[in-house]
């Protein structure tokens, strides 16, 4: 997964309001060509597809009612690429945080006999 912020104060208090976080998960590294509606014509820009699953269930479903959406509306909800984005990649670490350890007992033969 990779994550998007933005460095322009307003856009950062802008998804701070509305997502609750100015870090946002998108499903690519790399924003795609999409063509929008915009108010007179259709407008054509770069941009990145927000990654629903990547937010908390109930941050996604307040921004979604604070945008008028759906979850599943939401899903498709582009983010512009601009000067201002920058990209990350997430590096899971949670493995660290709970290491693996075996079981007491090892489950085998000697544990059924």
């Amino acid at each position: 997964m990779f994550y998007v912020t933005t460095t322009d104060r307003r856009r950062r208090e802008r998804w701070q309001a509305i997502f609750g976080t100015d870090r946002l998960p998108v499903l690519t590294g790399k924003p795609r060509w999409q063509v929008g509606r915009g108010e007179f014509r259709e407008t054509e820009y770069y941009a990145y597809d927000l990654a629903v699953a990547g937010l908390h269930w109930m941050a996604a479903q307040r921004a979604a009612d604070k945008l008028g959406l759906s979850v599943d509306d939401l899903a498709r909800l582009p983010i512009k690429a601009g000067a201002d984005i920058t990209v990350e990649t997430a590096v899971s670490d949670s493995w660290q945080k709970r290491p693996f350890r075996f079981a007491r007992e090892p489950i085998g033969a000697a544990a059924y006999a």
